[in-house]
């Protein structure tokens, strides 16, 4: 059983002071009411920083997962949002998650920006609810070891290569 979660993320072009680049991209936030606009719209500016709607993300919710998603309900929940550098528009969005280690495995890419932000109320009850409904507590099971067979080695005579 899976649920999807649709949001539209914002990112945001800060000008900075640098001798090598004039700009930085970070994520703006994440809307939970998807606009009708084309990605890459501006939004808005406030003098130094200029908002950018980028486009809109699926947040699926898997059943199988709802271990992942109490670790992320457990602190302040969060939202990961994948950013790349794009030739064209500057910056293009690539993904955005709620599962805290799919969010770290993201992070290990060089270049694209990974960003957690505050998940939106209405997104954390969507998916307490979610967690609450579907989350079956699994038994951690613990594998034994055999034991150690000495005899599976085998003792081989020095091999010469001087015959």
């Amino acid at each position: 059983m899976a649920e999807i979660v649709t949001i539209g993320v914002i990112a945001a072009k800060t000008k900075i002071d640098n001798p090598w680049v004039d700009h930085r991209w970070s994520v703006g936030g994440v809307l939970t009411d998807v606009p009708p606009i084309e990605p890459y719209t501006h939004l808005r500016s406030d003098g130094a920083t200029d908002f950018y709607f980028v486009g809109v993300a699926e947040l699926p919710l898997h059943a199988a997962e709802t271990g992942h998603y109490r670790d992320n309900l457990a602190g302040e929940p969060k939202i990961w949002v994948v950013l790349r550098p794009h030739d064209v528009h500057g910056i293009e969005l690539i993904a955005a998650t709620i599962d805290p280690y799919e969010g770290e495995a993201f992070a290990e890419t060089i270049g694209d920006i990974v960003e957690p932000v505050p998940m939106p109320e209405i997104i954390e009850a969507k998916l307490r609810q979610f967690y609450e409904a579907n989350h079956v507590e699994r038994e951690f099971f613990k594998r034994k070891r055999k034991e150690f067979d000495k005899e599976a080695l085998g003792r081989r005579g020095i091999v010469r290569g001087d015959s």
